[in-house]
């Protein structure tokens, strides 16, 4: 009965092989959470990083149709349909104007619709973005998007600043 006593685990034993394993599983589960929310604000910051150049090329796509327009020999300036001086976030990938206010009259948030980031009126969406355009010269201006985002109850924001020209 004595040999047979030295090979049995004690119950202080067993508590504390328990403890061991149950410390090792939850830090693995710490590891992937910690993970997850990681990969997850990646994954925004590089949407809203995209969204934001998308602002750019919003703005220079307008610059460029007015220099199409010149060219064609209607009346227009480079600057054509281009607001200065407020923060504006009414615009997606339609707009044709700063403020679009055909397209996305009152709609501050974007929203995925068919495949594209469209303006929508729905505060739960993830992302807003808003642009402020400044006249520097007679020939350039300054643009800088910012895209907003609220993630676990902290706020991130990206910005994009670029300088355009007039280049005829």
């Amino acid at each position: 009965m004595f040999l047979n006593s030295q090979k049995a685990f004690t119950m202080i034993e067993m508590i504390a092989a328990i403890f061991v394993v149950n410390l090792g599983i939850m830090a693995v589960f710490s590891l992937l959470i910690q993970s997850t929310t990681f990969i997850n604000n990646t994954a925004s910051n590089l949407t809203a990083t995209y969204l934001a150049q998308e602002g750019i090329e919003i703005v220079r796509n307008i610059r460029d149709s007015n220099f199409l327009k010149m060219n064609q020999g209607e009346e227009a300036s480079w600057n054509d349909n281009l607001s200065v001086g407020a923060d504006y976030y009414n615009f997606d990938y339609r707009s044709q104007s700063i403020p679009d206010n055909v397209n996305c009259s009152g709609q501050i948030y974007l929203q995925i619709s068919n495949g594209y980031y469209a303006c929508s009126p729905n505060p739960a969406v993830k992302f807003q973005r808003k642009i402020r355009i400044n006249q520097i010269s007679g020939d350039k201006m300054e643009v800088l998007v910012e895209v907003l985002w609220t993630e676990r109850g902290k706020n991130h924001n990206v910005s994009v600043q670029e300088t355009l020209y007039r280049w005829y």
